[in-house]
Order: structure tokens, then sequence, then C-alpha cells
């Protein structure tokens, strides 16, 4: 029999359809995921939409509150970096102010995974489309990155972002990604980067961080659990 000891509340986009059960799959045998949606006004990613959805961040928290988890991780990667640097603290504050809980962004756990495997010079591969991944750039190099090239897919509707493939998101980082880079960053917590950590580690001799694989990361560190659970080099540090 299972012993559960430690419950991770996660809130996602209503459309979200990779993070929950990426965390299932990879979180730790001790450990619980209980999640919540935050309302998208519109299937189609836009500032405006995120923007609205963040309105509910509060209201969400508390509902995931109830189950009394550990630690809480806002799992959305452009909701959290789209006000600029400090806006994924001010969304943490707010979650945490509401609930008394830890708490913490997706962007915020990509931030602490790069700096805990020392890069600052990084390749970004995104779905997103082009207003946000201007977004995204100068959230990062606000935050002291070198973004050394930023490659996009460049998918308009969110629920596709979620249906690329894994093998694809592979050989577009491959092509893609800048060989003088320090580290490699998928972005997107809708996009199934995580389960291919390994390969692209192997193939390109960089550490390969994720928005899910650091939110994970990010939350066992936060209860004090440290487990190598096969998620690449960033599991090696703590």
């Amino acid at each position: 029999m299972k012993e559960w000891k430690y419950r991770i509340g996660l809130l996602v986009p209503s459309i979200n359809i990779v993070a929950e059960p990426t965390f299932h799959q990879y979180a730790p045998p001790n450990i619980t995921i209980h999640t919540c949606r935050m309302p998208r006004d519109d299937m189609k990613s836009t500032i405006e939409t995120h923007l609205n959805m963040l309105k509910h961040i509060e209201n969400v928290a508390k509902l995931v509150a109830h189950c009394k988890p550990d630690v809480l991780i806002m799992a959305d990667t452009t909701a959290s970096f789209l006000l600029g640097k400090g806006s994924d603290l001010d969304i943490a504050q707010k979650m945490r102010e509401a609930t008394g809980i830890k708490s913490t962004t997706a962007s915020t756990a990509v931030l602490e995974a790069l700096n805990a495997l020392n890069v600052k010079r990084i390749s970004i591969i995104t779905p997103y489309p082009a207003y946000t991944n201007k977004k995204e750039k100068i959230f990062f190099e606000d935050n002291g990155f070198q973004i050394d090239v930023l490659a996009s897919m460049e998918i308009a509707y969110s629920l596709n972002m979620g249906l690329v493939h894994p093998s694809d998101i592979c050989q577009f980082t491959l092509d893609n990604y800048n060989s003088t880079s320090e580290a490699i960053f998928i972005s997107c917590t809708n996009f199934r980067g995580t389960e291919i950590i390994n390969n692209l580690e192997n193939d390109t001799e960089l550490p390969v961080v994720t928005s899910n694989q650091a939110c994970l990361w990010s939350a066992l560190k936060t209860i004090g659990v440290k487990a190598d659970i096969g998620l690449g080099k960033l599991f090696q540090v703590f």
C-alpha cells in the first residue's frame, strides 16, 4: 500500500492537457497531485486571455487549498511572465496571502532551475505565437539571462500546443537550439517537452529545463523531498 506523505496543489489553465498527467506520471510515489483549473475565456492564446485568467488566481488558489496541500504551483508559464520581471513573484504572493500556503509559479520555478544549474546563456524553444515570444525574451533577459536563440512553432490555439507529439518537439529543438548555449529551456506547461529531456540531454550534452519539470522540481524542493526521478541534470541538484 502506498504511503501518501505530501500533497502538491496545481493550478492550471482550463485548456491545459499536459501539466496534470505529467505531474502524475513523474511525481514520487509518496506525493499526490491535486488540481484546479483557472477559467480561460478563449481557446486562442492572447495576452488578454492570460491576463483575464489571472483575475481568478486567488479564488482558484483558495479552492485548491481546501485539500490542505503542502505547496501551490500556478502552472502557466506565459501568464507568469507576461507582465515582466517580478510579476511571477507578485502572483505567488497573491496565492500565498489568499491561502497561507507556500506558493510559486512556473516562471519562478524555471528561473530557480536555471540558476541551480548555474547557467546564463540559454536557447529557448516554445510553441507560442510571436507576441508571446517577445514578452518571454524580455522577461528572461531582465532576469539576467542571455538568449542565444528563441525558436517557436508559433501555435495560436492553446489546446493545439498540447497535441504536438514529443518526437516533433525533440526534432524541432535539435534543429533550432544554439550549441554554444549553456542550457536549453523548453517553455510551456501545455507542451510535452518533459518526456524528451533525457534524449535531448544525450544528443546535445546540455542540461534541458522544461516548464513542468521545473515546477515539479521546485515543488519537491519546497517540501524538502530530494528525489532523482530521472528527469535530467536538474534533478541532480537541489
